[in-house]
C-alpha cells in the first residue's frame, strides 16, 4: 500500500514540474515576441527621426510580425509591414538570430507585390493547402506552396 502511495504522489510531482515547465516555455516565447516587438519599434522611432525620407514612418503603425523562414521550416526572420491610412509605407525585416534589421524600403515588401502576383498566375487553378515565405538573404525571396496534389511545399 505504501509503495503504491508513493507511484501516485511521484506521478502528481512529474506531472507538476511538466506543467511548470511548459509554462516558462510559454513565458520565454512571449517575452521573446515582446523584445522583437520593442527592437521593431526603437528601429521604426531612429530612422523616421535620422532620415527625412523615412519620416512618414513616424506616425505610421507597425503591424504584426510576420515569420519569415529558413527552407528547413525554421522561422530566420520576421518581416514587419509599415501603414499609414491603410497604405504600406514601408518594410523592414528583422533577423531574429542577430536582431539586426537586415533589410528595410520604402513601399510594398517584395512578399507583398511580387510573390503574390507570382502566386496568382503560377497557382490560379490549384488549391493551396499551405504556404510558407522564405527568407534567403537580401533580395533573395521565396514563395513555398504546397497545393493538394503536392508531397512537400517547395514543388512551385
Amino acid at each position: 500500500m505504501r509503495i503504491l502511495q508513493i507511484k501516485k504522489f511521484s506521478i502528481v510531482i512529474i506531472l507538476i514540474i511538466l506543467m511548470f515547465c511548459s509554462l516558462l516555455n510559454f513565458s520565454y516565447a512571449s517575452t521573446d515576441n515582446m523584445n522583437v516587438i520593442k527592437i521593431a519599434k526603437n528601429f521604426v522611432d531612429t530612422i523616421s527621426s535620422k532620415h527625412e525620407h523615412f519620416s512618414d514612418w513616424k506616425i505610421s503603425v507597425i503591424c504584426e510580425p510576420v515569420p519569415l523562414y529558413k527552407e528547413n521550416g525554421k522561422i530566420r526572420a520576421y518581416l514587419f509591414h509599415l501603414r499609414k491610412s491603410k497604405e504600406t509605407v514601408g518594410y523592414f525585416i528583422l533577423d531574429i538570430k542577430t536582431l539586426n534589421v537586415v533589410e528595410f524600403a520604402r513601399g510594398e515588401s517584395p512578399y507583398q507585390s511580387t510573390l503574390k502576383r507570382f502566386k496568382i498566375e503560377k497557382f490560379k487553378d490549384k488549391k493551396i493547402e499551405k504556404e510558407m515565405l522564405v527568407y534567403a538573404g537580401p533580395s533573395y525571396y521565396i514563395l513555398g506552396v504546397k497545393t493538394s496534389k503536392d508531397k512537400n511545399i517547395f514543388n512551385s
